[in-house]
């Protein structure tokens, strides 16, 4: 049996103020209560959710305001985050540190190009920094060529002796 685990991935402002979701996006310019009230729409609409991450944010993750609000937030639901790292510059996981959230950061996009040997080949890059480090995270999108990837893929990772655990696992 699986342990699946679901995460709401909140919409977070771009440092060129584009977003594809501008009912829940945030961004720096809205108060704090509208943060919190487009925060607890999200976890209304993903109510199993256990953790958040930010779907683009280069600029969301690299506000305080922003990041503060996400952080108590999160703290109240007791959920962990996880920073997309869509941005060198992004302080999330620092934010969330300093507010006891559960937190750790993206190691590898693995489709960042839609193709199945491409993303095998970021599986394979993503399973040497687990080697070395001993924990990473990897991030993909819900596509067909990621999808072949993984159920290709994932078998041979396991018998080199890779695990394959939820995210939570991963946080400090």
């Amino acid at each position: 049996s699986r342990q699946i685990q679901t995460l709401i991935h909140m919409p977070m402002v771009t440092v060129t103020n584009a977003t594809s979701e501008p009912d829940y996006v945030l961004s720096d310019e809205l108060s704090d209560g509208e943060i919190q009230r487009r925060l607890k729409r999200a976890r209304k609409d993903v109510p199993k959710a256990v953790g958040m991450n930010n779907h683009q944010g280069s600029g969301g993750t690299q506000s305080r305001k922003v990041m503060i609000e996400v952080a108590d937030f999160l703290a109240g639901q007791d959920m962990f985050l996880i920073d997309s790292r869509t941005i060198a510059g992004s302080i999330a996981e620092t934010v969330a540190s300093e507010k006891n959230v559960p937190t750790n950061s993206r190691d590898v996009f693995l489709d960042e190009v839609d193709d199945a040997e491409a993303i095998a080949g970021e599986l394979f890059r993503l399973a040497r920094i687990a080697k070395e480090r001993g924990e990473a995270i990897g991030i993909g999108h819900c596509r067909p060529n990621t999808l072949i990837a993984l159920k290709k893929y994932l078998p041979a990772l396991a018998e080199a002796g890779f695990d394959l655990v939820p995210v939570s696992k991963v946080t400090h």
